[in-house]
């Protein structure tokens, strides 16, 4: 018997089980985002599980670009339609498609290349405070509790699959400043072994969560007000090199403009080591919600 409804994840390891369903691929596990229904990030790296088998272990991902249509039900697994645009000598080009009840949600473009040589250059990381010195999320409920709502240090205690610590956490929470960049250290809350997928998935997974904050922050009061309505129209990654997605992470967010109702947030994701690993660009929109 085959899930309708999908469980919760404990790992990125259970985010990327999929089952194979009337010649489809289709989603075990789910997460919800702020409006109830499933994560983005979630299917854009259950997209890359779909065509895990039929591409080459060593091409790795260089870029994805992702377009969302419609939200997906968490009441409803997620299934999955792929198309194999070019299998060629070096790079392998997908199309992966989230259908819910036959309705696209989401359209993703997956780009792998295989190992080839040439000349290295690449930006380094900001400096800033080490991860190990910053407080994570769970922690930041507690020791702000007095001025955060309920709703707000519940959502901050919810267990997650990543750890994420804010470099500037009275900013990245109260928008102090209302700052157009914002800068946070961020892993896999559990190992995720030697598979260089299930590092690729997790960082698309990662690249989703909270990458919307550099357009909100000048114009909210706290981060994780409801008064605004910000989902992600489409989202790109481009991966320069594989890195390790359980390793600290510095994501680097700047949104250079907002208006017409959407704005732009752009970013860089560096190693620990201070290397550039991946880019990504997001176009989100910004609504606002009349108090009820």
């Amino acid at each position: 018997m085959h899930l309708t409804t999908p469980l919760e994840p404990q790992s990125f390891a259970d985010l990327m089980q999929l089952d194979l369903v009337d010649g489809a691929y289709q989603g075990r596990y789910g997460l919800a985002n702020l409006t109830g229904n499933v994560f983005g990030g979630q299917l854009m790296a259950q997209a890359l599980s779909c065509i895990v088998t039929a591409t080459p272990e060593e091409r790795a991902l260089r870029s994805l670009h992702a377009s969302f249509l419609r939200p997906h039900p968490l009441t409803r697994c997620p299934r999955f339609s792929t198309q194999l645009l070019l299998q060629g000598k070096q790079f392998s080009n997908w199309d992966v498609r989230v259908l819910n009840e036959g309705q696209p949600c989401l359209s993703v473009s997956l780009c792998l290349q295989g190992p080839a040589e040439s000349p290295v250059h690449g930006g380094r990381a900001p400096q800033v405070v080490p991860a190990e010195q910053l407080v994570n999320l769970t922690d930041l409920a507690s020791e702000l509790a007095s001025r955060l709502s309920t709703g707000a240090a519940r959502l901050l205690r919810t267990p997650q699959l990543y750890d994420l610590r804010p470099v500037d956490a009275q900013a990245f929470l109260f928008c102090e400043g209302q700052p157009n960049r914002v800068r946070y250290w961020m892993r896999s809350r559990l190992p995720l072994g030697e598979d260089a997928r299930a590092h690729e998935a997790a960082l698309i997974y990662m690249s989703d969560a909270w990458t919307n904050s550099p357009m909100l922050l000048p114009h909210i009061e706290t981060r994780l007000t409801r008064a605004v309505f910000a989902p992600t129209l489409s989202h790109s990654l481009w991966l320069h090199q594989r890195t390790r997605a359980d390793d600290w992470l510095l994501f680097d967010l700047h949104c250079p403009a907002l208006n017409g109702g959407a704005g732009l947030i752009t970013g860089a994701i560096y190693t620990r080591a201070g290397d550039l690993v991946a880019n990504l660009a997001q176009h989100a929109l910004y609504r606002s919600v009349p108090a009820s």
